[in-house]
């Protein structure tokens, strides 16, 4: 508020100073144009007189107005010592902030270097996920390649398999063919074993008729043909059977 105040009085003063600029000016032209009429009509008398009239009307006025800008100045400058310190630093509070301001130039650079410095960014991780994708690629071929390997081992496996089965099968069938061949030599060695047991049941019985017979000749010559015939006991014991 005080701040205010003495603006506008050493307003009021510079506007008393150029009211009293423009009068003298004024005055200084009145008094040339008197002059110059005077010096027309040659009258050197009425132009001392009026000269020195004018100058002593403005001397009188200037130490009025001197006056009056003295007392001003007086009365003024108290206020305006008191003040100064503090419109110097509003004066360099209000320069401080145009001097501390940013410049919009330095901040479209930074945005720029800020932008470059993402951009960069962000092309080296797109590089780093291109690589990663590149060696995933790899892995995937790579399993791929195994799967197609163990596919083809479980399809090489499967015929293994289907031939060792047809193997089986047929190893089943010669067991089953050598079972029923067993069993028909099971049968026919039973056969001959009970063939084989009456005829020494029949041999056993002839002998001991021989023996009955207490050595005819015509017995034993009848008999001893027959018992050296194998083919003829086994007829035998079929018929006995």
């Amino acid at each position: 508020m005080r701040l205010s105040q003495m603006v506008i009085e050493e307003v009021s003063a510079l506007q008393t100073q150029l009211e009293i600029e423009k009068s003298c000016r004024e005055n200084a032209e009145a008094l040339a144009t008197k002059v110059r009429r005077a010096c027309c009509h040659g009258n050197m008398g009425y132009l001392f007189a009026v000269t020195w009239s004018w100058n002593c009307r403005l001397l009188v006025g200037l130490n009025c107005e001197n006056k009056k800008l003295k007392y001003l100045s007086l009365t003024s400058r108290p206020c305006l010592d008191e003040l100064l310190p503090s419109i110097s630093d509003c004066i360099a509070l209000e320069a401080e902030p145009q001097d501390t301001s940013p410049d919009p130039y330095a901040q479209y650079q930074q945005q720029v270097k800020d932008l470059q410095e993402t951009v960069n960014a962000l092309l080296d991780e797109k590089k780093q996920l291109v690589c990663q994708l590149k060696e995933q690629q790899r892995q995937v071929e790579e399993l791929n390649g195994r799967s197609e390997k163990d596919h083809s081992e479980i399809k090489e496996l499967y015929r293994t398999i289907e031939q060792q089965n047809q193997t089986i099968k047929k190893f089943n069938r010669v067991s089953v063919m050598a079972a029923q061949e067993y069993e028909g030599l099971k049968e026919q060695l039973e056969l001959e074993q009970n063939l084989r047991q009456k005829a020494e049941c029949f041999a056993h019985e002839v002998r001991g008729e021989r023996r009955g017979c207490g050595g005819c000749g015509g017995c034993a010559h009848s008999v001893a043909p027959s018992r050296g015939s194998p083919a003829h006991y086994r007829r035998l014991a079929l018929s006995g059977a």
